[in-house]
């Protein structure tokens, strides 16, 4: 066989081996690629679960525009729209932002910022409905553009609640009255003006008489009924500015601020006692209860609310020996 013959079988089996190596990359390029294509798959199926089952409304923006590009169920459920009617809709324009001037805001804080976050935001569903919910943007880049992810949080319930706990920890379940705790503060505040302002505070320590005769005769139930009438009468006998707590089970105290002469404290109590003089209706049932009141008064009988409260009962056990149904000022 020639020389130059050789060679050039030699040659084409070198080239035949490098082609097949070549296909055998490719196909492990194509498989590695198929793998590569099935978990952007599985990672997109994922993201569009996580997308529409999220118990939280997302929308997808337009960083630039504010222009909605996608919007979960959640948020279109949420607010009353359907996705034709929000999808291409600026975001910060549409008729649930109530807060033009803070919706303003947002828009603009996403053109300068990566992430915001608003924990309380105002909206307002199509009927009408107000939520309060909670704000979180999370800028990214794709392709050059800014695109924001929105998570809007409803938290209207669970404002509810902070606010029912809060109002359990300072106020009487039964009456809706403040309890002493609270009580407690506002007196203290009400001395501090009235040492600022040059005035007198009186507070009053306050007995619903013969009350567990009531409970004894007609029932917890009743008693119940009464304590909340009881309660109100008592409310709208005073001033918005006065103070009336439940700091027993038939034990009130009051703190009544802006008292310019006790002249005027001992025309309130006699008001007070024959506003009690009247009777309730209780489940068609006619019951009368009358008050004791104990009464003192700062800056006369103590400069702390303390020693205050102490002189007012000292007063308030005074009226009970003494037949209830009437009033005492302080005798310290």
């Amino acid at each position: 066989m020639p020389k130059e013959e050789s060679l050039t079988k030699n040659e084409l089996l070198e080239e035949l081996a490098q082609l097949r190596e070549q296909v055998r990359q490719l196909k492990v390029i194509e498989t590695d690629f198929k793998i590569l294509e099935q978990e952007l798959r599985c990672s997109e199926l994922q993201f569009r679960r996580l997308f529409e089952d999220a118990q939280h409304g997302i929308v997808i923006l337009d960083g630039d525009t504010g222009q909605v590009r996608n919007a979960n169920r959640h948020i279109l459920d949420m607010l009353g729209y359907s996705s034709e009617e929000f999808v291409g809709t600026n975001l910060w324009e549409i008729e649930a932002f109530i807060d033009a001037e803070k919706s303003q805001a947002v828009s603009r804080e996403l053109k300068d910022k990566n992430h915001i976050h608003y924990a309380d935001f105002p909206l307002e569903t199509r009927n009408g409905r107000r939520l309060d919910v909670e704000i979180e943007s999370n800028v990214c880049s794709v392709n050059n553009n800014r695109i924001v992810y929105c998570h809007i949080r409803d938290i209207s319930e669970r404002k509810r609640l902070d606010k029912e706990i809060r109002l359990i920890a300072t106020h009487d379940t039964m009456t809706g009255l403040p309890n002493r705790s609270l009580f407690l503060d506002r007196a203290r505040i009400a001395l501090l003006q009235a040492q600022r302002r040059n005035k007198k505070v009186a507070i009053i320590s306050l007995d619903m008489d013969k009350f567990s005769a009531v409970n004894e005769t007609l029932g917890n139930l009743v008693g119940d009924k009464l304590l909340k009438a009881f309660a109100e009468r008592l409310a709208k006998s005073l001033r918005k500015s006065d103070t009336v707590a439940r700091v027993g089970g038939h034990e009130f105290a009051l703190a009544l601020p802006d008292i310019d002469h006790v002249d005027h404290i001992t025309i309130i109590a006699e008001k007070l006692v024959e506003a009690f003089r009247h009777q309730f209706i209780i489940n068609g049932r006619r019951v009368i209860v009358t008050i004791s009141i104990g009464v003192s008064v700062y800056p006369d009988d103590g400069k702390d609310i303390e020693t205050l409260l102490n002189s007012a009962d000292k007063s308030l056990y005074f009226v009970r020996a003494n037949g209830c149904n009437n009033y005492q000022m302080s005798r310290t």
